[in-house]
């Protein structure tokens, strides 16, 4: 029995989505607009245990005398894994500044680019929760579009439910981080 594909249209270049696929990556796509900012965390989080552990092998462990191995890897995991987020904020904020200055550098001139990027390098670094939120709720809209298209929906239809869930998504996370910065105001006061 052959599967019906259904061609989702990215541009030029068609695509073809078997419908299973195309549930699973609505799923991703849900997943992303509700939780994409907690699961940032967790996945610069990895990466950095990862390269902690790749670095703990590639450089530290002849070091290190064979009693102390294990306590070696996971102090160097962790510290990687901590370090990786603020790794993480400021290449967010110096790739959206980067932005700002080649917009600047274009219409007006240099220096006002140079300053724009400065400013916008601080603000970036300030509302990186913010940013990692708008990101993350933006990519999982673009996704569940592509899925509702790609099952056969109309594309007015999937950019209304796309952009409806969209809002809704930032709103939960908006409001999910303001309740953890208030519980952390909380514990602090324990």
């Amino acid at each position: 029995m052959a599967s019906i594909h259904y061609p989702f249209n990215l541009g030029h270049i068609n695509y073809y989505i078997n419908p299973v696929e195309a549930i699973i990556i609505l799923l991703i796509g849900i997943i992303l607009i509700f939780f994409g900012s907690k699961l940032w965390k967790y996945l610069t989080a990895i990466i950095g245990a990862i390269f902690g552990y790749l670095f703990y092998i590639d450089y530290l462990f002849k070091f290190i005398p064979s009693p102390y191995y294990l306590i070696g890897l996971v102090v160097t995991v962790l510290l990687f894994a901590l370090i990786a987020g603020f790794v993480a904020r400021i290449a967010i904020s110096f790739l959206l500044s980067l932005a700002i200055l080649s917009l600047f550098t274009v219409f007006l001139s240099l220096i006002i680019g140079i300053i724009a990027f400065f400013i916008a390098f601080i603000i970036f670094y300030i509302l990186y929760k913010k940013i990692i939120i708008l990101l993350s709720a933006l990519t999982g809209a673009s996704i569940i579009f592509g899925a509702l298209v790609s099952l056969g929906l109309n594309i007015v239809i999937s950019t209304i439910i796309s952009f409806i869930l969209l809002i809704i998504g930032l709103i939960y996370q908006i409001r999910n981080n303001e309740e953890g910065k208030q519980n952390d105001r909380e514990a602090e006061r324990i």
